[in-house]
């Protein structure tokens, strides 16, 4: 999968982050030190937030393990686009997971022609996140 974090006190994140025009085939994993589920693609917000663009633009998901999409911790996610993704089918240790998104921070995330099909439609969202949809959303 995708991961994009602040783990380990990095220079924080500049101009824009892309992950785009691309297929996640049955990513995403669980991490035993931590018990927890790992989506295809997951920003973490460790040790500083995230504020800097982060667009996933033209992006395929299928047969996630996990969420396809996790947006994780302690610190504030910002100025996220989601355009044109296609979610289809997440399992969870070969059943069907809970959720197809989850959203475990502070901040914020914009939904265009994002589409949930054959599996997970449900979303976690944290009170403290907010998201914001667009035209074209079907599935969640």
């Amino acid at each position: 999968g995708v991961a994009i974090g602040t783990r380990f006190n990095p220079v924080p994140l500049a101009g824009v982050t892309r992950v785009e025009n691309t297929t996640l085939l049955r990513t995403g994993g669980y991490e035993p030190n931590w018990q927890a589920q790992l989506g295809a693609i997951w920003i973490y917000a460790d040790s500083a937030d995230i504020t800097a663009p982060i667009e996933v633009t033209n992006v395929d998901i299928i047969d996630s393990t996990h969420q396809a999409i996790l947006v994780s911790w302690q610190k504030r996610v910002e100025n996220l686009l989601f355009k044109n993704v296609h979610i289809d089918g997440v399992q969870a240790n070969g059943t069907a997971s809970d959720f197809s998104m989850e959203f475990q921070a502070q901040g914020n995330a914009y939904f265009e022609d994002v589409t949930v099909t054959n599996g997970a439609s449900g979303v976690n969202v944290w009170p403290e996140f907010s998201l914001i949809k667009g035209s074209g959303n079907s599935g969640f």
